[in-house]
């Protein structure tokens, strides 16, 4: 889940130029959250999100009063100034293992261990096995790295899914909900039937999760991705597994 930082909009009693008073919006305090339904820019806290395990509120809750009280600017999409840009969580259904990545400019520069040590200090019930400082100055809106800082553990995290175990890192596509993700790749299995002595093509293969389900019922089987993380993953996840006849194959952009 990825959440935006931003400050919330409050309004105050002006006069305008006829004397008369109105509303004129200011800044509030900042959030940490999603966007407003129909808004471009506003953000909403959500601290009581349902879409996502509690540990992710805590956490947010936990980076957001930690730069609040340090005064930290957000990025101001338009004029392409401010720090805090995005807060990126990954938490595993069955392991439990949490990545929390801060995604900032470089324009501001604070001390991060007290903010790990406050994270690292929650009771969660899960437990967090990587804080990563994402250094991101591109002009477009999206959670890219120009640098990766990790200030604690790894950059990777452990799912099992019918059976199998993945390693995930930061931007390998994995589905979000692995206890779904296990109805919808059994459903394809049973759609795909019998592939024993079959070579079968994954496409968009991502981490390799359906590639290296099907395997166990197939002569070879080919996951085919753009994304040079995710390659390397698939390749780590199928030794993982000890497939051998599961090959993931980089496409150049």
């Amino acid at each position: 889940m990825c959440f935006l930082l931003s400050v919330s909009a409050k309004y105050e009693a002006a006069r305008n130029e006829d004397g008369k008073l109105s509303n004129v919006k200011v800044s509030g305090p900042l959030s940490l959250g999603l966007h407003k339904k129909g808004s471009t820019y506003d953000i909403l806290n959500t601290d009581d999100c349902k879409l996502v395990h509690k540990d992710m509120t805590d956490i947010l809750t936990c980076v957001r009063e930690f730069f609040r009280e340090k005064g930290a600017s957000y990025y101001r999409k338009l004029q392409h100034t401010g720090y805090l840009r995005h807060l990126m969580l990954r938490r595993g259904v069955t392991s439990g293992e949490i990545l929390v990545h801060l995604v900032t400019t470089t324009q501001e520069e604070y001390d991060l261990e007290p903010l790990k040590d406050q994270l690292l200090a929650l009771p969660l019930e899960g437990r967090i096995v990587g804080i990563m400082h994402i250094l991101n100055d591109s002009l477009s809106d999206v959670v890219q790295s120009d640098e990766t800082r990790i200030l604690y553990g790894q950059d990777y995290f452990y799912e099992t899914l019918l059976g199998l175990k993945f390693r995930i890192s930061t931007f390998s596509f994995f589905q979000p909900n692995s206890l779904a993700a296990e109805v919808l790749y059994n459903i394809v299995r049973d759609y795909i039937q019998n592939t024993s002595g079959m070579e079968v093509f994954d496409l968009y293969s991502g981490t390799g999760t359906i590639a290296q389900l099907l395997a166990p019922v197939a002569k070879e089987v080919i996951g085919v991705e753009i994304v040079e993380d995710a390659v390397a993953a698939a390749r780590e996840n199928a030794k993982l597994n000890g497939l051998d006849n599961c090959n993931s194959l980089p496409v150049m952009s």
